[in-house]
């Protein structure tokens, strides 16, 4: 009888029933790196300065093209400036984009223009990144119709 006590309490601990929400759950990752970063804006980093936490202040780089090739891989060129003075006349690749935990960014002036004539500026989309309700999808559910986020930014502008 204790043995098969013990049988029970064993399986118990050694076999685990899954729920569907345990096999869809996306793995979460706090820290982002470089190309995470930039894949969360609609313009990809252009005209953000990023520069990595153990360096000095007013040393950055000033990113100029982003080639993702997927949200979380890619390549980045930009300007490197270093402690206030430009360092090179040609954008150059940012090394070691990959690294998580080690990139800090800023927004500063850039924008983005839609291919509908929408024009996001930094303010605009720093408001839709911490937006929670928007941080999973581009899409605002409506009753049973999605549209696309352009298309509700645009008719709140005109209502204005």
């Amino acid at each position: 009888m204790t043995l098969l006590v013990a049988g029970e309490a064993l399986m118990e601990r050694v076999v685990r029933n899954f729920t569907l929400q345990d096999v869809i759950k996306r793995k979460f990752t706090p820290y982002k790196n470089l190309y995470e970063i930039c894949s969360i804006y609609p313009s990809n980093g252009i005209k953000f300065r990023v520069w990595r936490k153990t360096w000095p202040k007013d040393c950055y780089y000033t990113i100029v093209d982003t080639k993702l090739e997927t949200f979380n891989r890619g390549k980045a060129f930009g300007y490197l400036t270093w402690q206030g003075k430009v360092q090179n006349d040609k954008p150059v690749r940012i090394r070691n984009g990959l690294k998580r935990d080690v990139w800090r960014y800023s927004i500063m002036d850039s924008y983005v223009r839609l291919d509908n004539g929408v024009t996001y500026t930094a303010q605009e989309m720093e408001r839709i990144r911490n937006d929670d309700i928007l941080k999973e999808s581009n899409l605002k559910v409506y009753g049973k119709e999605t549209r696309p986020l352009a298309e509700i930014t645009e008719e709140s502008t005109q209502a204005k």
